[in-house]
Order: C-alpha cells, then structure tokens, then sequence
C-alpha cells in the first residue's frame, strides 16, 4: 500500500480490509479510503464458448469471447465410441469462423482457453 499525497489531502487506495488495519497501525488519517472488491487477483477465470456448425461437408467452428488473443482449438471426430483429435491445431481470432471440410461423422471442437480463460468443447455435430 502506498500512500499518495494530493494537496493536503492523504489518499489510499485500499485492496482488502487487511489494508486498512496496517494502515491504522502506521497511524495514517484516513478520509476518503475506498475499498475495492472489483480488483481480485488473480482475476475469476471464465469460459472459452465453442460452438461448431455443419453446412454440408463442412464444419464451422466459431470461439468466444470476443476480447483476446488467437484461441486454438482441435477437431475431435468420434470413433468407435470415443472422441479422437485430429492432429492438426487450428487457430482463430475471436468472433471470428473457421470452416474446415470433412468427411462424413460426428464431429466436435475442442477449443483451448486464453489467458484467464478455462477451455471447453463444443456440442457435438453430425455431418453427412
């Protein structure tokens, strides 16, 4: 915590109640002190969506959030009863399409997560 000094005026940006009772304890005056709950470290990570679409011998997969970097995602196809990657890695900007033509299946889109972001898999689609 450091304080900073604007005129005559004492200002402290507080983290956590924490914060306070040292600041107490240093014997600062404290008027004006907001505590910030909106700040947490390390931020709440969320959920890449991964939604994957079938036109014809096609499928489109498409990643979100739209805020980010390049998400990656890997086709899985469905073989005797279990998913298998393909091995290709495919990348895609946010809210951006990828389409990809394949054979006849049911497909799915394994889709990584970013910085902050947990990965997820796509509802699976059938194609043909």
């Amino acid at each position: 915590m450091t304080p900073v000094r604007n005129g005559g005026l004492l200002l402290v940006h507080a983290i956590s109640k924490s914060s306070l009772a040292v600041a107490a304890g240093l014997g600062l005056a404290l008027s004006g002190v907001a505590v910030s709950h909106a700040a947490t470290y390390p931020p709440v990570p969320g959920y890449v969506k991964c939604a994957a679409s079938v036109s014809k011998k096609k499928i489109k997969v498409k990643v979100k959030p739209k805020e980010g970097g390049t998400y990656t995602f890997k086709l899985q196809q469905k073989k005797n009863g279990s998913w298998k990657s393909k091995k290709k890695t495919y990348k895609v900007k946010p809210g951006k399409t990828v389409t990809i033509k394949v054979k006849n299946g049911t497909y799915r889109a394994n889709c990584s997560g970013g910085t902050y972001y947990k990965g997820t898999t796509s509802p699976s689609v059938k194609v043909g």
